[in-house]
């Protein structure tokens, strides 16, 4: 059984769309908030099963945030939403002239990428496939045995 200093010392998972990521701890997520990496649309959980959005966990709340008025907390949690606040903390991103050699890489890379999704997928389909004959084969065998028994 897992006691609550346990679940303490675990952290916090966080849920991004059907991501989930961590555990992390208090002051890495009030960070991550600050900088965009976590927005307020995001939840959060403790054991990975009951989750709640990242915004109603005060404990998680940088303190930067938590001294807001109540209009200022609105636009601070819109600015999260959009992934929008301080933008100054995030890293910028020099912005060198392309080379041919460098588009060729590029365009390379993505075909790779996508290539090599269009195999997945297509494993993907064929083990829906074969999980699906198994299944009929399941049912055939099923119906066989409950027709010997009539």
């Amino acid at each position: 059984m897992i006691t609550e200093n346990q679940i303490d010392s675990l952290g916090w998972f966080v849920q991004k769309g059907s991501r989930v990521q961590g555990p992390r701890k208090a002051g890495e997520i009030q960070r991550y908030l600050l900088l965009g990496r976590i927005r307020g649309s995001d939840r959060v959980s403790r054991d990975g099963k009951l989750w709640e959005p990242v915004t109603q966990v005060p404990e998680l709340i940088p303190e930067e945030m938590l001294a807001l008025d109540k209009d200022s907390w609105s636009e601070c949690l819109d600015s999260l939403n959009s992934g929008s606040l301080f933008e100054s903390e995030k890293p910028q991103i020099q912005e060198s002239p392309l080379t041919k050699s460098d588009l060729h890489n590029a365009l390379a890379q993505q075909e790779r990428r996508r290539r090599d999704n269009q195999r997945e997928d297509r494993k993907r389909k064929r083990l829906f496939y074969i999980h699906v004959l198994i299944m009929i084969s399941v049912v055939i065998f099923i119906a066989g045995v409950f027709i010997r028994i009539l």
